[in-house]
């Protein structure tokens, strides 16, 4: 899957889990599964991920899709 153009203040939604990810420098954790199905606004891009508005946590760019 391609990597997902994001620029700060897109919408994006947390379609799906990612448990390994080449290039993401993170890990998913159960609570992230509380944000599947959720929309958020992009805040930060990091090597850790995607921080986005009403989480703590950073999500690869193939467990995002923009809104």
């Amino acid at each position: 899957m391609a990597k997902i153009k994001l620029i700060i203040g897109d919408k994006v939604q947390v379609y799906r889990k990612v448990t390994k990810k080449k290039g993401w420098n993170n890990v998913w954790v159960d609570t992230m599964n509380n944000m599947i199905g959720m929309v958020g606004t992009v805040t930060d891009l990091t090597d850790n991920g995607v921080e986005i508005t009403a989480s703590y946590y950073s999500y690869p760019y193939t467990s995002l899709k923009h809104v």
